[in-house]
């Protein structure tokens, strides 16, 4: 592995053996920001499968614009975060971290903000949240095996496309309970609450309806479970 403390890592061609190739636009990253990248998108994923439990459980859940949002560094005598907790157990966690999420960032990857700013010695804590293009090249790096029999049933595919295709969130009267369960977190994950009267698609939805394209006889077809 390169030296993790050179910042300049960042910036420089990587050796060729450290380079993910992309396919569809992708950037392609070093080996020191692809596991930055990694290790947000596990604790993203954790962040989601908890979601989805209480989901299951009938829970009160956060609005994904809260929990989307992931702790990177560490407040004032505080543990380091999961995300570093990662870092450091892949030997990455060091003073370049700054440099390396930058890069992400500015690869359109990533979002950085801080928050809760405590008083003039202290920043507040910095937050990252992975884009759409960010958490589409995490998974690409970690596919998921391929499911068999994956096509859903016209009645089910119509509410996601239903979702997916609404000009912002959809009002969940406009599909049924039954869909909502079976596309929601805790089954198939295509979509989500977009707040607790809306859904919106998430981006394993939206990949879906892009390997399988819809019949347009679908739209207008109707159906039910």
């Amino acid at each position: 592995m390169t030296g993790t403390s050179r910042t300049p890592t960042d910036r420089q061609s990587p050796p060729r053996a450290a380079v993910r190739r992309r396919a569809g636009g992708l950037p392609s990253l070093n080996h020191r920001q692809q596991t930055y990248l990694d290790a947000i998108y596990e604790i993203d994923l954790q962040a989601e499968r908890d979601q989805a439990r209480r989901w299951r459980q009938n829970l009160r859940r956060e609005p994904a614009d809260l929990w989307r949002w992931i702790p990177y560094d560490q407040p004032p005598f505080g543990e380091s975060t999961a995300v570093q907790q990662l870092l450091a157990k892949s030997g990455v966690l060091d003073h370049g971290a700054g440099a390396t999420l930058a890069a992400l960032a500015r690869r359109g990857l990533l979002r950085q903000r801080r928050t809760n700013p405590d008083g003039p010695h202290h920043n507040g804590q910095m937050h990252v949240r992975l884009t759409s293009q960010g958490r589409a090249l995490a998974r690409h790096n970690r596919p998921e095996p391929p499911a068999e029999n994956s096509e859903l049933p016209p009645w089910l595919r119509l509410a996601l496309v239903k979702v997916a295709g609404s000009n912002g969130p959809l009002p969940k009267t406009e599909i049924s309970r039954a869909a909502a369960k079976q596309l929601g977190p805790g089954e198939l994950g295509f979509i989500t609450d977009a707040n607790a009267w809306a859904y919106e698609a998430t981006t394993s939805g939206h990949d879906y309806l892009r390997q399988h394209p819809v019949d347009p006889d679908l739209a207008t077809s109707g159906g039910s479970p």
